[in-house]
């Protein structure tokens, strides 16, 4: 738990940049300025995404979905870009990788790994199927949805609730139905992720 915030707060909720968060205090201890340290929270990197969670009573952390830090039992790491990490001038973590439908990195067209994978470079780079390239084209989609609240397909301006909850599954069912059987437990959670999400910007 961190004490960045009126009471305590959990990562995630950090990460999200709950309101109440002491931001001037973080800054004097982590020597970050304090307008840099903005950009790092949701409400700046995910307006749209913000403003659908900001819903009193509820927690950050089951309308996200997103893990702890601390991963415990058979909890997947988190996953990360090793080459966003290496670059100099990176010095934090990529909300987008946060988000379970969010595969790949935009900067480096290759996919994310979760950390304990960081260092094996086949599965960095490769893509024999050819999977990353529609990946990184949902992706960037997703993002776009994510920070608009919307997104524009040709000339069809598409809410970011229909994107998640009926556009998103049925493209990641027919792309990734290719490779893999349709009941593939891989398949399954990125359609309950992406649907989770289409509720959060439906309700």
């Amino acid at each position: 738990m961190s004490t960045w915030h009126r009471g305590e707060v959990g990562d995630v909720a950090l990460d999200a940049g709950q309101l109440g968060l002491d931001v001037r205090r973080m800054a004097d201890v982590s020597g970050i300025n304090t307008q840099m340290l903005r950009t790092m929270f949701l409400t700046h990197q995910f307006p749209a995404t913000w403003r659908a969670i900001r819903r009193p009573g509820e927690s950050v952390d089951e309308l996200l979905g997103w893990e702890s830090w601390r991963p415990f039992g058979t909890t997947q790491l988190i996953k990360l870009c090793p080459r966003c990490l290496a670059e100099s001038g990176t010095f934090y973590y990529q909300l987008s990788w946060r988000f379970k439908v969010i595969r790949t990195c935009q900067s480096h067209k290759c996919w994310l790994l979760p950390a304990h994978q960081a260092g094996d470079q086949a599965r960095f780079r490769g893509d024999g199927t050819g999977r990353l390239a529609d990946a990184l084209a949902l992706d960037q989609l997703s993002l776009r949805a994510m920070r608009k609240g919307q997104l524009t397909l040709s000339s069809l301006v598409v809410p970011a609730g229909v994107w998640f909850s009926t556009l998103l599954p049925a493209l990641i069912l027919q792309i990734e139905g290719k490779h893999w059987p349709k009941k593939h437990p891989g398949i399954a959670r990125l359609e309950a992720e992406s649907e989770r999400l289409g509720q959060l910007f439906k309700d």
